[in-house]
């Protein structure tokens, strides 16, 4: 047998060469969505055959579609090769309508969510809002073509933040609804506390009902981002406030507060929870699940967050904090990154080794010991790899200059090749590429070796 190419998501050396391979996530290739407004990449993803496919927003005119209102989403898929277009889709109409996040099935077909105002159409299907947003889930085929659509709607706003799909081609959603919220098209009705409520719904692969679960009280709450484990258990993370009840546990938010729960993938039930925060501000933007169960979150604070009763440093304004959980809730490991300025982490992704692939943007400097890296102007974006064992960095990267420069989403292949997206203005240096935006934000795409 001869040696292969060497796989830097696993530990094994594959080239037969005594090591493990260059894996410092090198710069492979980057392309923008640009035009005369502001486009906005969203969420990401790799379909089976390591294409790239891309959800998010823009307006004004780019050179696949105008939008239609004050802002529209998109959908395009890019090939693996140089990240040449394969196809786009837009979903506009009179309002603010977004793509916020895409999965992709077993088959290929792609699961696109997110929300829109007043009357919209997508590929051929018009739809118009009941409240002042309405959320959506499509399907389409691999190659783009719509297969069915559905909505949550309400007589106030709704919105899918996240999705994910099971190994039965099942999908799952979830975000926040107001009040009485109806998956159209798909015979369900939740009753939520008064405010706004976090859902999570499961639907077949035809967009038909399986279950839903939703969770809150008269304070607001959203869930942010959904996952599955290889079992086809559902993990939501989020933002809440007031008092909530995930089946048994109770959790009562000192001011918005970040949380995790899991939930059964057959009913829906929790199985359990856990709430962190302070009386400022805490949310968890971003969850996946590691081969083994692991269950990795991404976020932010603006106070003092504790994980085992244990206070994690705080630099002030806003910290980045990732945590990570065994399959059954215990901690495992948490840090902090941040100085007296503003730093987020928005986007998580898993290889298939366990590290934990983080995206996000900062201010100042962000310390990822022994790596630290500070901002060249104005918001930058950055990227990390941390090890399973305990999160340690293995290395880091920052991408800006004196514009503003977001990470907002990252997926990871099974080789464990890297996209990421976002938005950038001015020009930014991705370490084997310089890009520059046309006329304000431009939606970025990159991919990077392991």
């Amino acid at each position: 047998m001869l040696p292969g190419a060497e796989n830097c998501a696993t530990e094994e050396d594959e080239t037969c060469d005594g090591g493990t391979g260059v894996c410092d996530g090198a710069h492979g290739w980057s392309v923008q969505i640009g035009g005369s407004g502001e486009q906005r990449g969203l969420g990401v993803t790799f379909d089976g055959g390591g294409n790239i496919l891309v959800a998010g927003s823009f307006s004004g005119q780019t050179d696949f579609a105008d939008s239609q209102g004050s802002t529209d989403g998109f959908v395009v898929k890019l090939t693996p090769e140089s990240g040449e277009r394969d196809w786009p889709k837009a979903l506009g109409g009179s309002g603010t309508d977004l793509c916020n996040a895409v999965a992709r099935d077993a088959d290929d077909n792609v699961i696109v969510v997110g929300d829109f105002e007043g009357t919209v159409n997508f590929a051929g299907t018009t739809f118009i809002s009941q409240g002042s947003s309405d959320a959506f889930v499509a399907k389409l085929d691999p190659s783009g073509a719509l297969r069915w659509i559905k909505r949550i709607s309400s007589p106030n706003a709704d919105s899918v933040k996240g999705v994910a799909v099971d190994s039965k081609n099942n999908i799952v959603i979830a975000g926040m609804f107001s009040n009485t919220a109806i998956l159209l098209e798909a015979g369900m009705t939740m009753q939520g506390g008064g405010g706004e409520d976090i859902f999570v719904v499961k639907i077949d692969p035809e967009g038909n009902h399986v279950w839903n679960s939703h969770f809150g009280d008269s304070s607001p709450q959203v869930a942010l981002d959904v996952a599955v484990t290889r079992d086809d258990d559902v993990v939501v993370a989020g933002r809440l406030a007031g008092t909530v009840r995930f089946g048994a546990d109770v959790y009562a938010a000192n001011g918005h507060d970040a949380f995790v729960a899991k939930l059964d993938g057959v009913t829906g039930a929790p199985r359990w929870s856990k709430g962190f925060g302070d009386t400022m501000d805490q949310e968890f933007t971003s969850v996946a699940v590691g081969r083994d169960g692991t269950i990795v979150v991404a976020g932010s604070t603006k106070g003092e967050i504790r994980f085992d009763g244990l206070p994690l440093p705080f630099g002030g304004e806003s910290d980045a904090v990732v945590a990570a959980f065994n399959a059954d809730g215990v901690h495992l490991w948490s840090h902090t990154y941040g100085d007296a300025e503003q730093q987020r982490a928005l986007g998580v992704a898993v290889d298939q080794a366990g590290n934990a692939i983080v995206v996000g943007e900062f201010e100042g400097t962000i310390d990822f010991e022994p790596s630290r890296r500070t901002s060249r102007g104005g918001n930058d974006a950055f990227m990390a790899k941390l090890a399973p064992a305990d999160g340690h960095t293995v290395w880091a990267k920052s991408f800006g200059d004196m514009g503003e420069q977001r990470a907002t989403a990252v997926a990871v292949d099974p080789l464990g090749n890297i996209a990421l997206t976002g938005n950038f203005s001015g020009r930014i240096d991705l370490e084997g590429a310089t890009l520059t935006s046309f006329t304000g934000q431009d939606a970025l795409v990159v991919k990077l070796h392991p």
